[in-house]
């Protein structure tokens, strides 16, 4: 398993975004979300288009423009989050695991790697926007 900077820069932000947004709050601009989440402003951009898309996050132009949190935070998990940036949480050479073949009698392997990959997938399903913002991850042991 592997996350990298920039899934790790995208569950910061969606936290920093869940933490500001609400019913009557303002969007939350690029700046504000890169200098709380220490984000790279530039790569943060990239970032947020993807989320946007995957329908994570709302944005809104102009002046007061910015972001916000799409959905509840407690039905994001950061499981979701680290695949729409990542893809699948375990890869086996760049790819998911499913994909790579084996010759016989090496099929086992390929067992190992997806099973370690629901493994840390439903853990980090378990925890979600909410879970961080109160503090903390529900205990479990992979």
């Amino acid at each position: 398993m592997r996350i990298s900077a920039k899934a790790d820069y995208a569950v910061r932000a969606l936290l920093v975004l869940a933490r500001l947004s609400g019913p009557d709050a303002p969007p939350v601009t690029v700046d504000r979300m890169a200098r709380e989440g220490d984000i790279p402003p530039r790569f943060l951009e990239g970032i947020l288009a993807e989320v946007r898309r995957a329908g994570l996050v709302d944005s809104k132009r102009g002046a007061d423009g910015g972001y916000r949190i799409a959905r509840d935070p407690a039905d994001i998990g950061v499981a979701e989050i680290v695949r729409v940036i990542d893809g699948p949480i375990i890869q086996v050479a760049g790819r998911d695991p499913n994909d790579v073949a084996y010759p016989p009698g090496l099929a086992a392997i390929g067992d190992v790697w997806r099973a370690a990959g629901d493994a840390a997938g439903h853990a980090m399903e378990a925890v979600t926007l909410d879970d961080l913002l109160s503090g903390g991850a529900p205990d479990f042991q992979i």
